[in-house]
């Protein structure tokens, strides 16, 4: 559609003009991220359709040569914004050959199974992107479930376990809630949480 109705477009503010016609956002920061969301392919339309994303990012999904069967899996599983985001921004910096082996993993692992959520999938580039961070991770996890914290009492690592903080957070409303989550940080709470404090 952009393309079919640029030529008619003013020859001034021609960009931000069709921006308005269409109801996009301005998500170009110059005229060369401008010009490329009209030069994008129809499945990188299509993935601006469905989240925000920068041009930058979209840039680097129209590059991948499997981005078809990408889409599809974005689409089936409602992959949010930001797991979107990370999967492609890792997919892109894998090799050609791994790239294609992942998404191949991506399509099977979405096919065989209705519960995979958007987390599992960018688990699985992470697991081909960074090895050794999803190995941390994973031993994070498990650590974590032999704890058997409370709902009220949650760790949370940094994301990409190196910047940021880890933190421990309790959430309550009464008293004797608080109480009971101060109950459950002993000895043990500590021993478990120098663990994770070791792997980050």
């Amino acid at each position: 559609v952009a393309r079919m109705i640029q030529p008619f477009l003013p020859t001034k503010n021609t960009n931000q003009t069709l921006c308005d016609i269409l109801g996009w956002k301005r998500d170009f920061q110059n005229l060369t991220e401008a010009a490329d969301l009209l030069s994008f392919d129809s499945q990188t339309i299509q993935l601006s359709c469905m989240h925000d994303l920068p041009v930058p990012v979209l840039r680097l999904f129209a590059r991948i040569q499997e981005k078809t069967q990408l889409l599809q899996i974005f689409k089936t599983r409602s992959v949010r914004k930001n797991l979107v985001r990370e999967i492609i921004l890792d997919l892109y910096d894998l090799e050609a050959g791994a790239r294609t082996r992942v998404i191949d993993e991506l399509l099977q692992s979405a096919q065989n199974s209705d519960s995979l959520a958007g987390e599992d999938l960018r688990d699985l580039v992470r697991k081909e992107r960074h090895p050794k961070s999803e190995q941390i991770r994973q031993q994070i996890k498990e650590i974590k479930k032999s704890m058997n914290l409370p709902s009220g009492l949650q760790i949370e690592v940094p994301a990409d376990l190196e910047n940021g903080q880890t933190r421990v957070t309790l959430s309550f409303r009464r008293k004797e809630e608080f109480q009971k989550l101060l109950g459950q940080m002993d000895q043990s709470f500590s021993a478990k949480l120098s663990e994770i404090l070791k792997l980050v």
